[in-house]
């Protein structure tokens, strides 16, 4: 006997329905200590978002964490990889290639950054190309996509992706 065969648009709304089930919201507003890439990648791991790294946290004032910013990336890129085995990957533009698919049924999240209506740089979760979810309190969004990430399983294919640092250390461990 053969279980039912669900529809592709049904199975990508169960999914995204999970994911805003366990949406975090960023609990610091504003720069330099707003964390709504931290609560990004609570959103798309299921954690917590006291689990995300951010150097920020030790920060003793606004110029230290102003000093700490560059830090944010390296530190959660080590973090995807020695915990989840996933390298971030991004670049500028409106949506990741292959992303925007002809079918829209597929659930594909990744992370998109740009303006706010804040005048601040923001991340929230898209999926095919629209918000999905905004970590920030107002739910307002993106003005527009200047960036985008995808989390992406390491491998032998992705081996060329992972930033040089990583790949040096693993060499030598």
């Amino acid at each position: 006997m053969t279980s039912p065969a669900y529809p592709r648009r049904h199975a990508r709304e169960i999914a995204e329905r999970m994911l805003l089930a366990r949406g975090v919201k960023q609990n610091r507003l504003g720069a330099p200590f707003g964390n709504c890439l931290e609560a990004c990648y609570a959103t798309l791991l299921g954690v917590p978002l006291k689990a995300v790294p951010d150097p920020r946290n030790h920060a003793k004032g606004e110029e230290d964490a102003y000093d700490l910013l560059p830090e944010r990336i390296p530190v959660l890129r080590k973090w995807l990889h020695d915990q989840f085995t996933l390298c971030a990957v991004g670049d500028e533009g409106e949506s990741p290639p292959g992303v925007l698919l002809r079918t829209k049924d597929v659930p594909l999240f990744w992370i998109a950054s740009g303006p706010s209506e804040r005048g601040l740089q923001h991340a929230c979760v898209y999926s095919n190309g629209s918000l999905l979810f905004d970590p920030h309190p107002s739910n307002a969004g993106l003005l527009e996509v200047l960036h985008w990430t995808v989390l992406v399983p390491l491998g032998p294919l992705w081996d060329r992706v992972v930033p040089t640092s990583i790949l040096t250390k693993r060499k030598s461990a």
